[in-house]
């Protein structure tokens, strides 16, 4: 069975796309990181899923690998989650910037203990005095 990057390998080479030429097409900086999703070491969320797809010419659906779709699938919601993500991506990164969304993305894909650590390592930033000086923070 083919893996995620294995399909989107596949089909950028079917479309004679370069890495390049699909990172711009799904916002990002350097092929680098098609080259991290294809190779499988990359993480990807529902919004990426869908931009790949959309890129390639594609489905979400052939990117993940369903063949067969299970009808215990509600495949309305699904889609109704994939717009909900996209809006949540749209306004955090018009408030706060892609790094922002960068973020959140990778914290969401942290288990407890490793998000508890991430918490962690941020209090201990916010005691230094540039921050204790800013409005707005939550208390750390």
């Amino acid at each position: 069975m083919l893996e995620i990057g294995d399909r989107i390998k596949i089909r950028r080479e079917e479309l004679k796309m370069s890495q390049d030429e699909l990172a711009k097409r799904i916002g990002y900086k350097s092929r680098s990181s098609i080259n991290k999703i294809e190779l499988g070491h990359y993480n990807l969320t529902q919004s990426k899923i869908k931009a790949i797809a959309d890129a390639l010419d594609t489905t979400p659906s052939y990117i993940m690998g369903w063949d067969e779709l299970d009808e215990s699938i509600d495949l309305e919601k699904l889609k109704q989650d994939i717009v909900k993500e996209e809006q949540a991506e749209k306004m955090i990164v018009a408030q706060y910037g892609e790094d922002v969304w960068d973020a959140l993305c990778m914290y969401i894909q942290l288990d407890a203990e490793d998000r508890a650590e991430v918490r962690g390592m941020m209090k201990g930033l916010y005691r230094n005095e540039k921050y204790s000086k800013q409005e707005g923070l939550k208390h750390a």
